[in-house]
């Protein structure tokens, strides 16, 4: 099993879709050589190019389009790399001398990049976005959306530390990105970031754990759920979270209690889905974790409450911890949930009463008047409080 970390260079880039900027010395040195070796009109037939002064552009690096109004003008890849064999030069020579790249057309650029971008475990966390968010498609604009701060920051800072100079667009809830980070990733890997068609990069199952860890952490963050006991991964296309489960099953067999995948139907298409159970969530916790805030808070008090060194408190005990607890401040069933580390079911069954076919009919707080909703909060959660207080 190969686990060495691997570069992707220029050579690997998709040489049709990028255009090169490189620095200005280095740049007319190399096509005065060319044009000495071979003058203008060959050099420009061996290139491929109608137009002698597309050559003089790639030389000074701009093209006036008319009126003064001149913009930066980048050599794309494929034609630099005709031009650098006709010079016997090799490409990855080129890569010091790089200052920026970009996709062809109108696009964000990527200055000062990283060449060779190293293979690490915060890449296959972008890549997990990618796939996670489904918004890097082929003729998208490309951007990351998420509205938690946590999982936002970490995700551009990821890109800079992967890319370097990465020029991005901070809107209030996405990141907007070059369009390059999707054509280079999705050649390199073999793999596509839409909702239906997207794949897991094969060459997980051959790195280390901490690897397959930043890819799940990064999915987890976009498409996990935190429930009572258990938390999910969902997704429309099936065969990624079935590779999840064996990434899961390979690089992590500690997390116990993983379920098969099973199917729901939506307005949209079939969701599919898997869980990990009570029992596997604190190694969950321990060996991949999640940066989205909420839900890392919710992790964190399961867990807690899975620990607590007792099952059941005697009879009418919690009643009266919330009557406790609501006599300094209203509070919402998730803030009471968490000061009593009790589960959200049995809040709500003190709360508003229960009924059960083994038991007798059991009035809850409200209905006995000594609670009250005083308002609606956050996502429209409950805010409650002493009546009368």
């Amino acid at each position: 099993m190969n686990s060495n970390n691997r570069e992707i260079h220029l050579k690997d880039f998709p040489k049709d879709k990028v255009v090169i900027f490189l620095e200005d010395k280095f740049r007319k040195k190399l096509i005065d050589n060319a044009i000495n070796m071979f003058g203008r009109e060959e050099l420009a037939r061996s290139l491929n190019i109608r137009k002698l002064d597309t050559i003089t552009r790639w030389k000074e690096a701009k093209i006036n389009r008319g009126k003064n109004w001149i913009t930066p003008q980048g050599i794309p890849l494929d034609k630099l790399d005709i031009l650098l064999k006709l010079l016997n030069v090799d490409l990855d020579v080129v890569e010091e001398h790089v200052t920026s790249y970009k996709s062809r057309g109108k696009s964000l650029q990527i200055k000062n990049p990283n060449l060779p971008i190293s293979e690490s475990p915060v890449l296959f966390r972008v890549m997990a976005h990618l796939i996670g968010d489904g918004s890097a498609n082929e003729n998208n604009v490309s951007y990351f959306k998420n509205f938690n701060k946590a999982v936002y920051d970490e995700f551009a800072n990821d890109l800079k530390e992967v890319f370097g100079g990465i020029e991005l667009s901070l809107n209030k809830d996405n990141v907007v990105f070059p369009i390059t980070v999707r054509h280079i990733l999705s050649s390199f890997y073999n793999i596509n970031f839409g909702t239906f068609d997207s794949n897991i990069p094969k060459r997980l199952f051959h790195l280390s754990p901490k690897y397959a860890g930043a890819f799940i952490h990064g999915f987890f963050d976009d498409e996990g759920n935190v429930d009572t006991s258990c938390i999910r991964f969902y997704s429309f296309n099936k065969r990624v979270l079935q590779d999840i489960i064996r990434l899961l099953i390979m690089k992590f067999p500690k997390i116990a209690s993983i379920t098969d995948l099973k199917d729901r139907k939506k307005k949209t298409g079939i969701e599919y889905y898997f869980s990990i159970n009570s029992a596997g969530l604190e190694n969950f916790h321990k060996l991949i974790g999640c940066t989205h805030s909420s839900k890392k808070e919710k992790l964190k008090f399961y867990i807690k409450r899975k620990q607590k060194g007792w099952n059941h408190r005697s009879k009418g005990n919690t009643k009266l911890m919330i009557l406790e607890s609501l006599s300094s401040t209203p509070k919402t069933i998730y803030e009471l949930t968490n000061e009593l580390l009790v589960s959200r079911e049995t809040v709500r069954a003190h709360l508003f009463g229960y009924h059960s076919e083994r038991k007798r009919n059991t009035k809850g707080l409200i209905e006995q008047g000594l609670v009250e909703i005083k308002c609606f909060g956050k996502y429209n959660s409950v805010v409650l409080g002493l009546k009368n207080s």
